[in-house]
This record gives C-alpha cells, structure tokens and sequence, in this order.
C-alpha cells in the first residue's frame, strides 16, 4: 500500500476557480507518481481547511486582511447576505452560507475527479461547512476511488479560532472508523489526534491508520515541533493497534493568516531505518512538499 501525505501551500491564487485550484492538487498526486508508480489503491491525504479558502472562489478582493476581504463579499452580495445574516444571526456564517453552494460543488468535483483519475482513497482535509441554520463544523470527507464519499467527520477539539469565529464542536459519539480496503482510517482532525478520548475511540473501532489533517496558525518553533509530537506520533507509539499516521500539514498564507507545519508519515520506531517512527517527514515548514512511501504490511 502507498501512503502520500501532500504538505499544501495555502495561496489566494489557487481558489480562484476549480480548474486551478485542481490542478494545485493534482501536483501532489504528479510527484507521488515520479516516486512511486501508479498510485492506484494508495490513500492520499490533504491538510485541514484546504476547502474553506474556496470561499474566496470568483472573488478579486485587492485587500490585505481576512476580515476586510469577508467584508468586501458581504456588500457584494448584499441582499442575499442581509438574510442569511439575520438567520445565522453571524456575519462570518452568514457569509460562508451565501457562498456555500459554490464551495461544496467545487470541492467535491476537484476530489471526485481526483479520485476517479488516480484510482485512490482520499481524505480531503477539511473545510468549514454549515450543516444547519446559526451552526456550522470544521468537517473531513474521505472518497473512495470510485469518486464516491464514504465517510464525514466533524472536528471535536476546536482551537481558539475556531471557537472565535463560531464552529460548533463535533459529537464524540458520532466519530466512526472508515474502511477503505484493508485500510481502516480513524480520521482526527488536527487538535483532535492530540486527545485520548478521540484517539481512543477510534481505536476501538478497529483503526488501524490515523490520519490527522492539519494546518497550524504560527509560526513553527521548537516549542510548537516539540508539542506536536504529542498528536499522530505520539498516538501510533501508545496504541498498538495503529500502525501507521499520516500528518499532512497546510503552509503558507492567505492574506493575513500563515500557516507553518511539518508534514510527516509515523510509524513504530522498530519499522524505520532510523528508529525515530518517522517514515517520511518534510524538511521545510515554510514550503509544499509531497510525502510518498510504500508499505509492505497486510493490514487485515
């Protein structure tokens, strides 16, 4: 089995519409390629939010903060916004809904033809949606090669942005393993992988590979690179039943907001030449870079 993790680079440019915003993904896929062959039945794995920034789809905003940018699509849509945002009772809901259709029709095409083109399972990170009137949830999607999805997961564990800019929690008792084959994913977004009553559930559940989208808002330091250590390599060590995480982390920015990580691909430190658990790890957290190893294991 192939694992790729794709350490994205967040960039305007690249949510201006779904062709380029595809062929920004199909990249990863292209390099995991030239090192591995065909990657038909492989899990590929994309960072957290690398669909919430489709909110800026069709938009040309010429400014410089977030906030100011949010505000611009707000007058531009001004009476269908004015209703929502007496509904939501939010202005930043309010906006990601007006825009939603658009969001949703463009990040599931760009990973259905992915899916179809490649012949692999892919967890699409994530992106903010709302699910029903005033809530709204950082969820995951996995496709399987058919195109198709086969599994959603709300983020349970919220940081402090989130929880600023509204996102209701996810139900712990909602969380599920999805099976992909021989693979069974435990999909833990970010802050997720970091906690035992996730981790553990879906250890319970017969995971196998944990994958933990992600994508980090300050800069990455020893501290930061120290503590991460405590989420998906951490988990694999202390659970004998996960063979394997995947990290794939977002980097670079989108107006005023950066984003640094290193991407990485763990194991038990007894199945990696070096014994440090790391198959692969990215060497920049500043810069993309595609993450690609085979394993031999059958995880039946």
């Amino acid at each position: 089995m192939k694992l790729v993790a794709a350490q994205y680079e967040f960039k305007l440019e690249k949510y201006y519409s779904l062709e380029v915003f595809l062929e920004s993904l199909e990249k990863h896929f292209s390099d995991a390629e030239s090192r591995l062959g065909r990657l038909e039945g492989s899990i590929v794995t994309f960072p957290e939010h690398i669909g919430t920034f489709l909110i800026f789809m069709d938009e040309r905003l010429g400014v410089g903060k977030i906030d100011e940018a949010l505000a611009k699509i707000a007058i531009r849509r001004f009476p269908s916004f004015i209703l929502k945002a007496l509904q939501a009772r939010s202005f930043k809901k309010a906006i990601l809904t007006v825009k939603w259709k658009d969001i949703w029709k463009t990040y599931m095409e760009a990973f259905r033809r992915l899916a179809l083109e490649y012949k692999s399972v892919i967890v699409a990170g994530s992106l903010i949606e709302p699910v029903e009137p005033g809530r709204i949830y950082n969820m995951s999607y996995v496709f399987n090669a058919e195109g198709k999805v086969i599994c959603k997961q709300a983020k349970v564990h919220l940081d402090i942005p989130e929880v600023q800019l509204g996102i209701t929690p996810g139900d712990l008792n909602t969380i599920s393993v999805c099976r992909a084959n021989e693979a069974r994913l435990g999909v833990a977004i970010c802050l997720d992988a970091f906690k035992d009553d996730v981790v553990s559930r879906l250890v319970r559940q017969g995971a196998n590979i944990l994958v933990q989208p992600s994508a980090n808002p300050e800069p990455w330091d020893e501290r930061v690179e120290r503590e991460w250590k405590n989420s998906s390599w951490l988990m694999v060590q202390k659970y004998p039943e996960l063979k394997y995480g995947i990290n794939p982390m977002g980097v670079g920015r989108i107006l005023d907001l950066e984003f640094e990580g290193l991407s990485s691909i763990v194991a038990k430190p007894d199945e990696t030449m070096n014994g440090t658990g790391y198959l692969a790890r990215a060497d920049n957290p500043r810069i993309p870079q595609t993450l690609a190893v085979e394993i031999e294991e059958n995880l039946k």
